[in-house]
């Protein structure tokens, strides 16, 4: 039932609440006040009954006082035999009795007992000191026990190994000695558990010197590129930092984790892609990347990883791997076919065969067309449209001389304005006939632009006038290939095979935390389904050329009104910028930009006020034409844009005498030298060798 004052649950019929000590409905007779008082003796005795009563009931009161006082100090003492367990490292086997125990006080206090409440405490007492005693004897060890636990588990930093099972077992042994409260056992566990923690320690100390000298010897036996060698001694450097910290468990991951990559980094396999053919920044923080294999592969993608290391600085960046894929179709090719005149008696059968493999390209290939006559010609800018690129061919006509070097170097420079695959296809009967204007280039000067704007040459040669071991070499250093045929009717077939290479390049695309044209080094590995073929790449990647040669870069708006624009070393000029001027007083303002700049004592006032106004200077030089040469050369980017001006200075003179020589018919070279002056309205005959040079070149 409940108390009647304070509401708590107390025994059914109890007297008074030993929680408030309040009586339960005292049954105390009240006199009728109605009732006539007809005995007297009665009413006497009646009164004397109310007073026994009432010293009742008050002797009632200070009895339930009493007992409040003493179950609500009981109670405290019970809760605190219950947390006492707690102190204990063991109940010493006597878990039942004091369960027992804590179930008798708690059942004592629930109905008031308080006469019974001293005796079962002192029985609680003597239980708590029985046990203690029994845990005082063992103390020591217990305390010895932990420490050790402690030690070598509270942070784990130790490596167990072989010793896992035996460490256990002696654990184990500890436990139940000391839970039997046997001394001599838990003495003789305790010392030998101390013993192997001892020698657990001396083992990791031990294995982790040895780990150390087998991480500096593995780094110094392979030959590793330079971003894994930054990342297995950075994982070495883990093995030294957690081995000098005292972290052996550490330092074994890390070393697991050192092992893993030297071995991924130096592992057979049937075949390593060990460099790529090109790399697209045109979309910001996008990069693509793209390398030949011969045949079709599935790719486990998940365990390419990429990283890479801005210029200038000492950290690898890990990148994030968006796709690996064929490019099918979807690429830029150049056809550079050779016009000259030794093509004469092929000529027909050289289109049918441009023709033929032109209708075979998928719709998404991209085609461009330039020709090797007596300067480069750009036919045919790059398109999706076939029947463009066959009309441009069908329209072609079969003269001139050779201009090999030239041509080639253009067509790369060309190709490298456009984004994604890109790749250059020339054929050539003849070997290189240069410009002579005395800044022709050569062999080198093709391989070097070719490979800093990472465009393939792929080169064939036709019949027995051709310079193989040249076009060999072209081809080869660049990413290439170089095939012979003995006639032009068998070109498609070289072409078919170079467009099959070609679309099996595949297109590794992830995102970059750099900037599109921040130079950078990048680095690939990564295995395919069956982990037999791997793809392990590091090149350096000039991205700012890069990205300043794309057509629609925001850096490239060269325009011919502002001719200052064209002295440049951030880019080479192409045929893209230098179309945009077709007046040859326009390139040698130009040109004389280029002296200016480096210094140049103009003795033409007309020159020098033209430079000034111009803005390109604001007073005369001090050098001399050599001097102010030398300058420019010391530039090798700046160098190559001045040869590409004074070349492209003779192809507009050429063309101009072409005409000149072969529809007007002026075959004099008096008549043809002042009449090519009379067009660009030129007063001094002499001032342009180049005209001279053009004449030559049409009469041989």
């Amino acid at each position: 039932m409940k108390c009647k004052y304070c509401g708590k649950n107390i025994e059914d019929g109890a007297p008074f609440c030993a929680y408030c000590g309040n009586m339960q409905n005292p049954q105390v007779p009240v006199q009728n006040e109605g009732t006539p008082n007809k005995n007297k003796g009665a009413n006497i005795a009646l009164g004397i009954v109310v007073v026994i009563l009432a010293l009742a009931v008050c002797a009632g009161a200070v009895t339930a006082a009493v007992a409040y006082r003493k179950t609500k100090n009981f109670r405290g003492y019970v809760a605190s035999y219950e947390e006492k367990q707690n102190e204990f490292w063991s109940l010493a086997g006597h878990d039942d009795e004091y369960a027992e125990y804590l179930d008798e006080a708690n059942s004592l206090a629930d109905k008031y007992k308080f006469w019974a409440y001293e005796e079962q405490r002192e029985k609680m007492e003597a239980l708590c000191d029985e046990i203690s005693d029994l845990n005082d004897s063992i103390a020591e060890y217990r305390e010895a026990y932990d420490k050790t636990i402690e030690e070598m588990e509270s942070d784990g930093k130790y490596y167990f190994g072989d010793y896992a099972d035996d460490y256990e077992e002696a654990k184990e042994e500890c436990l139940d000695a000391m839970k039997d409260f046997d001394e001599r056992k838990s003495k003789k566990n305790t010392e030998a558990l101390e013993e192997l923690a001892e020698e657990i320690k001396d083992y990791n100390v031990s294995e982790g010197e040895k780990m150390q000298d087998e991480a500096n010897s593995a780094t110094s036996a392979y030959d590793f590129l330079s971003c894994e060698r930054y990342l297995i001694n950075d994982a070495k450097n883990k093995i030294t930092e957690a081995y000098e910290a005292g972290n052996y468990a550490d330092e074994r991951a890390q070393y697991e984790n050192f092992c893993e990559q030297v071995s991924h980094f130096t592992e057979s396999a049937s075949r390593v892609i060990s460099a790529y053919s090109q790399v697209d920044v045109s979309d910001n923080n996008l990069v693509r990347v793209y390398f030949n294999y011969d045949d079709d592969e599935n790719w486990n993608t998940d365990d390419f990883v990429v990283y890479e290391l801005k210029e200038g600085t000492d950290f690898w960046q890990a990148c994030q791997l968006s796709n690996i894929e064929q490019i099918k179709g979807h690429m830029t090719m150049d056809i550079v076919a050779d016009i000259s005149d030794s093509m004469e008696y092929q000529f027909d059968d050289m289109k049918n065969s441009v023709v033929s493999f032109t209708n075979s390209t998928t719709s998404d290939t991209y085609l461009g067309l330039s020709t090797i006559g007596s300067v480069y010609t750009r036919e045919q800018e790059f398109t999706q449209d076939k029947n463009i690129i066959r009309n441009s061919v069908n329209s072609l006509e079969c003269y001139g001389l050779t201009s090999l070097y030239q041509s080639l170097y253009s067509s790369v420079l060309y190709t490298a304005t456009a984004s994604g695959s890109r790749c250059v296809v020339a054929f050539t009967d003849g070997m290189n006939v240069p410009y002579g204007t005395g800044y022709d280039y050569d062999i080198e000067d093709v391989i070097d632009v070719s490979l800093t704007y990472q465009i393939p040459i792929y080169v064939i040669g036709v019949g027995n006038s051709i310079d193989s071991n040249a076009l060999r070499e072209i081809a080869d250093r660049t990413g290439g290939f170089y095939r012979y045929v003995s006639w032009a009717s068998d070109l498609d077939s070289i072409y078919q095979e170079i467009y099959a290479r070609q679309q099996k390049t595949y297109q590794l695309t992830y995102t970059s935390s750099l900037p599109n044209n921040a130079n950078r080094q990048i680095y690939v590995y990564g295995d395919n389904i069956n982990g037999n073929v791997q793809v392990r790449l590091e090149q350096d990647v000039e991205a700012e050329i890069l990205s300043n040669a794309y057509s629609d870069s925001a850096e490239r708006n060269l325009a011919a009104n502002d001719l200052a624009e064209y002295y440049t070393d951030e880019l080479y000029l192409s045929q893209l910028d230098l179309h945009k001027i077709t007046d040859v007083k326009e390139i040698q303002k130009i040109i004389n930009i280029y002296f200016a700049k480096n210094g140049l004592e103009f003795g033409n006032e007309d020159v020098l006020n033209e430079m000034i106004s111009l803005g390109v200077i604001s007073q005369n030089g001090t050098r001399s034409a050599d001097e102010a040469l030398k300058s420019i050369m010391s530039n090798p980017t700046l160098y190559r844009n001045y040869m590409a001006l004074y070349n492209y200075r003779y192809e507009l003179f050429y063309n101009m005498g072409y005409d000149v020589y072969f529809n007007e018919g002026i075959k004099d070279k008096d008549s043809f030298v002042n009449r090519i002056c009379a067009i660009i309205n030129e007063t001094n005959t002499s001032r342009f060798m180049d005209i001279r040079k053009v004449y030559s070149a049409l009469v041989r």
